[in-house]
């Protein structure tokens, strides 16, 4: 019983491939922080007693070096948890592909990208200063967002908004609110207010055609309509 753990570390070196593999492989591993290593790797499920599919482990063990060198190239482990400080990791990863399909996430090889991503970002392309042009819009487009009442109140605003018709329908309002200042001396914007002088206004200047004497005021249609109505 004594020799017993002995023995044991003398059939692990053999499996390792004699003592000179084994010394290599003991070199390259800081002792001084080993415990440390084998809980890291327990958390990954890379230890005898985590793993949990032995056909997987090869595969496992690869997405774990893709992962770590993602980290390490991309400002590493701490810029990657204090990025992801106080949130649901689940819900980023989906913002992240939601960022991927409206083409604000720059890839690393535009030739395996979807064709809507690649239409998307098109005008931007795909090096290092598209991204920041990228990155400075949506951020714009984030800080409007907050200024409008933060997203439910933007999203509620635009929600029945069509806008591949919202350039077209914005033009057009600049134009009425510059007939409007041609036609009215006053704040025009008090107008905008008048339902029935707005209404009036409009159906006599930009239609241009005059509203008859006899023609019912928006007010008097309202009551008119109102009063059909109560009589059925």
């Amino acid at each position: 019983a004594e020799f017993e753990p002995w023995n044991h570390l003398v059939s692990l070196v053999n499996s390792f491939g004699g003592p000179e593999r084994f010394n290599q492989r003991v070199e390259a591993v800081n002792l001084q922080h080993f415990d440390e290593c084998v809980e890291f790797l327990d958390a990954a499920g890379l230890t005898s007693a985590s793993m949990k599919v032995d056909d997987g482990f090869s595969e496992s063990i690869k997405a774990w070096t893709e992962v770590i060198r993602i980290l390490v190239s991309s400002g590493g482990p701490a810029l990657f948890l204090e990025s992801l400080q106080g949130i649901v990791v689940d819900d980023f990863l989906k913002v992240v592909s939601l960022l991927r399909q409206a083409g604000l996430a720059r890839r690393l090889e535009d030739e395996d990208a979807p064709e809507m991503t690649k239409r998307l970002s098109f005008t931007y392309g795909y090096g290092e200063s598209a991204g920041r042009i990228r990155n400075e819009m949506l951020l714009d487009f984030v800080q409007r967002v907050i200024q409008a009442g933060g997203f439910h109140a933007f999203w509620h605003a635009l929600k029945g908004v069509d806008l591949m018709k919202l350039k077209g329908d914005l033009h057009c309002l600049v134009v009425i609110r510059q007939k409007l200042q041609e036609l009215i001396a006053e704040d025009w914007w008090l107008a905008v207010h008048d339902a029935e002088g707005l209404e009036e206004l409009l159906h006599s200047h930009l239609a241009e055609r005059k509203r008859r004497a006899d023609d019912l005021t928006l007010r008097q249609r309202e009551r008119l309509v109102n009063r059909f109505k109560e009589i059925g």
